[in-house]
C-alpha cells in the first residue's frame, strides 16, 4: 500500500490524514471526534486542575489549545452531520429546484444497508 501524505488545516493535521481521500465510512471521522475530545477534556482538566490549586501562572498556550481543539471537533461534528443529512437535503433539492447534488457511492451505500 502506497504511502499516504498528511494534509494540515491551519498546522493542524486534518481528520482523515493519512487515510485514503475517499471515504468508505464515517469511523475514521468518529475515530477522531473522539480523539479530539479526549485532548481538549485533558486540556482543560489541566486548567481546572491549575485553577484549584490557585497557580500564580496558567501557561496561556493550555488556553488556545483547548479552543482550538474546540474549533476542531465542532469543523468534525458539522462534517459528520453534513454526512449524515444528506437524504434530507437531496429530497429538498429535489423538491425546490428539481435536481440535486448527488451524495458521494459509500454514503449510498451506507443507506442501502440500513434500509
Amino acid at each position: 500500500m502506497a504511502l499516504i501524505r498528511a494534509h494540515y488545516f491551519r498546522a493542524m493535521p486534518c481528520s482523515g490524514a493519512g487515510n485514503p481521500p475517499i471515504e468508505k465510512d464515517d469511523r475514521f471521522l468518529e475515530a477522531s471526534i473522539a480523539q479530539v475530545d479526549a485532548e481538549r477534556s485533558a486540556c482543560a482538566a489541566e486548567i481546572q486542575q491549575l485553577r484549584r490549586a490557585r497557580a500564580n501562572w496558567i501557561d496561556p498556550r493550555i488556553a488556545e489549545r483547548v479552543d482550538e481543539l474546540d474549533a476542531a471537533l465542532s469543523r468534525l461534528r458539522r462534517r459528520l452531520q453534513h454526512n449524515r443529512s444528506w437524504p434530507l437535503r437531496f429530497e429538498r433539492q429535489m423538491r425546490t429546484q428539481g435536481w440535486g447534488t448527488p451524495p458521494p457511492p459509500y454514503l449510498l451505500a451506507q443507506l442501502g444497508a440500513s434500509a
